[in-house]
């Protein structure tokens, strides 16, 4: 009975011991793993930055521009658009029209948000058509319902958007949007934005595709699921239009003045963007003592005010808070460069 006590005893003995050395192979693989992946996106993570760092021409300060004249009507948002990287527009052509859009825009929202209420609340990015030829995009847990619009002329976004796309697929485009709201007309047609774009994205003065977004509270907002980040291989200039009033609680966009700037850029790019989330938790609150820059500060605004920012300055989303939402028409940019100031420091 001893002996098989005291065998029973070293089978134990063995079994933990096995376990163990079980537990530090799989923990020395994952480490392994991830060392192996990390030194298989180096080269990429290398490549991408030398290329902006090559591809990265400079925004003109305004001061110095052969284009510009100090009697120009966007010399001086162009001025402050060149040391922000962000600038608002108040008085636009179109602002008084802009309740009865929201209006007209609920109105065709309003099977989508009985969809997106009804939807369960998994994170998840879900694209889909309509019968109409437009596209979808609805994240739940986020609190996001988007309508994308692609521009007429702009077959490559099409392309992006619909792998099945061909010239003579009837997407629902920007041609369609005026026909269905021809306050559209005037807001692509303003002259002050036509003139602020040719400053502010040299390569590509015809947007790729509008965005109207609802935003209600996000149920993972706690999470902090909004993190700082620098656009790069997509949009580097974004019009925002206020449908409505967006205060400090109704989840405006967030930007860090002069973070656009190349002197913080290649740094930025490196660390928040390709680091992924390795820095996003300490920027909102230590980005001044760590990273020498300006601190978030929310862009508000009334129902009409337009939002011009450079997205190569550090921005995030943010959630409205219950019961409250945000509604936004956003006109994108792309270009084949990234367009940062000549600026080394703030």
């Amino acid at each position: 009975m001893v002996r098989l006590m005291d065998k029973l005893k070293m089978l134990c003995i063995v079994r933990d011991a096995l376990v163990f050395s079980l537990n530090i192979a799989s923990a020395i693989l994952k480490l392994l793993k991830r060392v192996w992946n990390e030194l298989n996106k180096l080269p990429i993570r290398i490549g991408i930055f030398a290329e902006y760092q090559a591809k990265t021409p400079t925004l003109t300060d305004p001061g110095l521009s052969t284009t510009l004249n100090v009697s120009d009507d966007i010399y001086e948002l162009a001025a402050h658009y060149y040391d922000d990287g962000v600038v608002v527009l108040h008085d636009q052509s179109f602002k008084r029209e802009m309740p009865d859009l929201l209006a007209d825009l609920k109105k065709e929202f309003c099977p989508m948000v009985k969809y997106f209420d009804q939807a369960p609340n998994v994170y998840s990015r879900n694209f889909f058509w309509d019968s109409r030829g437009r596209r979808w995009f609805l994240n739940k847990p986020k609190g996001v319902l988007q309508l994308s619009v692609p521009y007429s002329v702009n077959n490559t976004y099409n392309a992006r958007l619909h792998p099945m796309y061909s010239e003579q697929l009837d997407l629902y485009n920007t041609d369609s949007l005026k026909r269905d709201f021809p306050v559209f007309e005037k807001i692509l047609g303003d002259e002050l934005l036509r003139k602020f774009v040719s400053y502010a994205n040299k390569t590509n003065q015809l947007p790729s595709h509008i965005v109207i977004e609802r935003r209600i509270h996000a149920s993972i907002a706690d999470r902090d699921d909004f993190l700082p980040h620098v656009d790069m291989s997509e949009g580097v200039f974004k019009s925002f239009i206020y449908l409505n009033d967006v205060g400090r609680l109704n989840g405006p966009i967030h930007v860090s003045k002069g973070s656009h700037h190349w002197g913080l850029y290649p740094r930025l790019l490196k660390d928040i963007y390709l680091g992924q989330t390795k820095h996003a938790s300490i920027l909102k609150t230590d980005i001044g003592s760590k990273w020498g820059i300006n601190l978030f500060e929310p862009i508000v605004g009334s129902a009409g005010d337009q939002v011009l920012v450079s997205t190569n300055a550090l921005h995030h989303a943010s959630s409205p808070m219950k019961n409250l939402e945000r509604w936004t028409v956003q006109i994108y940019y792309y270009s084949n460069c990234a367009w940062a100031t000549d600026k080394k420091k703030l």
